[in-house]
């Protein structure tokens, strides 16, 4: 199993299975590590909110919360990539303006491709590195990805595919 770190505003993991590069064990930083043996993945912006846990960067401050930093044992670069998840292929996109390390996941299966999101809708914060010209940016490139089905992290999962232009479409007019 592996963690993958979406954007660094307070912790939102998914669990998708290691990388086909393996990364380095480490002793166990969270329950959840230790419950799963998952390795941390995340894009190298975000790495002084997930590792160093600057709150400004987490927001957790928002919660009331403190976030407990981890070590990542895989460091995403660059625009894009793939990552194994057993027999599937997980492509990453970075997608920066809500924070400037957030990524999103997409695969193929069958046919479909199903668009991983966190936080597409926003909110923006300069604070904690938001920047609405990289994330509209990031946005006409989700676009051209044509996705069929999205699971957005706050809004739940939005098909077929007309609807998730539709969703995007509208988010990005709402942040002109």
């Amino acid at each position: 199993p592996g963690m993958l770190k979406l954007s660094s505003f307070f912790p939102k993991i998914s669990s998708p299975s290691p990388p086909a590069r393996r990364p380095r064990r480490r002793r166990c930083c969270t329950p959840l590590q230790e419950a799963t043996g998952a390795a941390v993945v995340a894009h190298r912006q975000e790495l002084p909110a997930v590792e160093q846990g600057v709150s400004q960067l987490t927001a957790d401050y928002l919660y009331g919360l403190r976030y407990r930093p981890v070590k990542v044992d895989l460091v995403l670069e660059g625009r894009q990539g793939q990552l194994a998840a057993g027999e599937l292929v997980l492509n990453w996109v970075h997608t920066p303006g809500h924070t400037a390390g957030s990524i999103c996941l997409y695969v193929d299966l069958d046919g479909c491709r199903v668009l991983f999101g966190q936080d597409i809708h926003g909110p923006f914060n300069r604070s904690w590195g938001s920047d609405l010209a990289q994330w509209r940016q990031s946005m006409e490139r989700l676009l051209a990805l044509q996705a069929d089905v999205l699971c957005e992290g706050h809004y739940g999962v939005i098909s077929p595919a007309a609807e998730v232009e539709r969703f995007i479409r509208r988010h990005l007019n709402l942040h002109r």
